[in-house]
């Protein structure tokens, strides 16, 4: 949740012209909270931290009652690239507050430099490639920081301060 709201104030900061941040940093970011399958989210499905069912009660808590009524559009923004789908403005921007995914080439474009980090057994891991392949289109192939933690789960910055020794190498 923290880095979904990190990409959401820095667009926000954006379309209200309001001085945003300087850059965002992200670790293993929700960027399309979707319930839609992905290969990530697959062969995490039995992640020890973050459970394919833990993750939709998460979803559920934070957007169900949006997804259950606007969740078929967000699919089809995202699968169409938004050229398509016909809605208004103040709807696509909810998309994309709760989705930074989704946000319009013309705001991604301006957004501040990123640094993703992700992990290689996150189910989220491909919220962070397709986030970082679209700014790469975009032109943004300096501005924006891609790395994945090998072999960790999602929340493995949390086992750094237990000591653990593949956290301890990948936070470095």
């Amino acid at each position: 949740a923290g880095a979904n709201l990190a990409a959401v104030v820095a667009l926000r900061a954006l379309e209200e012209g309001v001085r945003g941040p300087c850059g965002v940093v992200m670790f293993y970011p929700a960027l399309f909270v979707h319930p839609s399958p992905s290969p990530s989210r697959v062969i995490a499905i039995m992640d020890p931290l973050l459970p394919l069912g833990t993750l939709q009660m998460v979803v559920d808590a934070y957007a169900g009652r949006f997804l259950k009524k606007y969740g078929e559009d967000m699919r089809r923004v995202h699968e169409d690239k938004g050229a398509k789908v016909q809605l208004s403005a103040a709807l696509r921007r909810r998309f994309h507050h709760l989705s930074p995914l989704l946000a319009p080439d013309e705001l991604l474009k301006r957004l501040p430099a990123c640094a993703v980090m992700a992990s290689e057994l996150d189910p989220l891991l491909d919220d962070s490639i397709m986030f970082v392949r679209r700014m790469r289109k975009l032109g943004r192939e300096k501005d924006v920081m891609l790395k994945v933690a090998s072999c960790l789960p999602h929340g493995w910055l949390n086992m750094y301060f237990i000591g653990d020794k593949s956290a301890l190498d990948a936070s470095k």
